[in-house]
């Protein structure tokens, strides 16, 4: 995630923010408690917090599916969720079983950030 963030931040042409940062605050400005999941390590979570929250992006991380217990006690508190999913790996029946665990809590699927795999 470090390689592909730090590719992003050098095409911004406006300062060091991360882009994909950037975007994902420029987009969800209205939504105060984002929640930032998917099946990723937690090296990779940490490090994908530490670029949102430089750039402003209140959020929490959960490097867990949405169906897992640890996300399904952070979906009520959240107003918006973000999937992270890694190319090559997720498979579209995991994502579209998550995407249906974030409906059936009616909060809005923001958008999906892919990571190299």
């Amino acid at each position: 995630v470090k390689t592909l963030l730090r590719k992003l931040e050098g095409r911004n042409p406006y300062g060091k923010t991360d882009a994909v940062a950037v975007n994902l605050r420029n987009r969800c400005a209205e939504y105060k408690n984002l929640l930032i999941l998917g099946a990723f390590g937690s090296a990779v979570a940490e490090d994908l917090k530490n670029v949102l929250e430089k750039a402003g992006v209140t959020c929490t991380v959960q490097a867990d599916p949405a169906n897992s217990a640890a996300t399904l006690e952070q979906l009520p508190c959240c107003d918006g969720v973000v999937l992270v999913q890694t190319c090559g790996l997720s498979r579209y029946e995991q994502v579209a079983w998550q995407i249906e665990t974030i409906e059936s809590y009616n909060k809005p699927l923001l958008g999906c950030i892919l990571i190299d795999g």
